[in-house]
């Protein structure tokens, strides 16, 4: 049965560690749909912008603010409320090379239009890969395991299944089929790591910056 709702995930989730089932991911009250709601979203954000998942991408024409928040960039341009990634950015056809994020902005110069390819929240659950799914449904199931059922070992069992199985199968299936720099096996995957790609990017000075996709923290 293909999974097409978020109360379907969650039960995937629940039934990872035992627990009861939920009727319903926005009215369930009890200790599992509280728990369920508190840690969903954060789940789905951490592993969305794990790997670039294709059925996730998305682009669209950025809005240009009026004042830029930055020396080292001449011009701010707000991110979509969907964007937990970014990819890329282009002006009039052409690859910008040099860019950076900070909190919900693009920083990077005063082109006349930037067109934004990114990771979106946004994409109706019945359009997801089922191996993500499946990923997300451990990914979960480890978040909410210490609320309710209290087990340290169930915990380390399915982190351990998430991280050695679970999510490298996902990944490695859709890397193959897609046409990107994640596309070249788990081994690559590994290599397209955010300490490799930051160590190759210009490290910003703006504490919470991200460049190329990796957010740098205050030293």
């Amino acid at each position: 049965m293909a999974v097409t709702t978020v109360t379907q995930i969650c039960n995937l989730a629940l039934s990872r560690i035992g627990a009861r089932r939920l009727s319903a991911y926005e009215s369930d009250t009890s200790v599992e749909g509280t728990s369920c709601r508190l840690h969903y979203e954060l789940a789905l954000d951490g592993l969305l912008r794990r790997h670039q998942w294709d059925f996730a991408k998305d682009s669209k024409r950025l809005t240009k603010l009026p004042a830029a928040v930055a020396p080292q960039y001449p011009a701010a341009w707000q991110l979509p409320a969907d964007c937990v990634r970014i990819l890329g950015a282009s002006t009039e056809g052409k690859t910008i090379t040099d860019y950076a994020r900070h909190g919900r902005l693009l920083l990077c110069e005063n082109y006349a239009t930037v067109d934004l390819e990114y990771i979106s929240n946004a994409v109706p659950v019945s359009q997801w890969d089922s191996l993500f799914v499946e990923a997300l449904a451990l990914a979960l199931a480890k978040k909410i395991c210490e609320d309710i059922v209290q087990n340290p070992q169930k915990m380390a069992e399915i982190s351990s299944e998430l991280e050695s199985l679970a999510l490298p199968t996902a990944q490695t299936a859709d890397a193959r089929e897609a046409n990107s720099g994640e596309g070249f096996g788990l081994a690559d995957l590994i290599g397209q790591s955010a300490l490799r790609r930051v160590r190759r990017s210009r490290i910003s000075s703006l504490p919470g910056s991200e460049v190329g996709g990796v957010t740098l923290l205050p030293p």
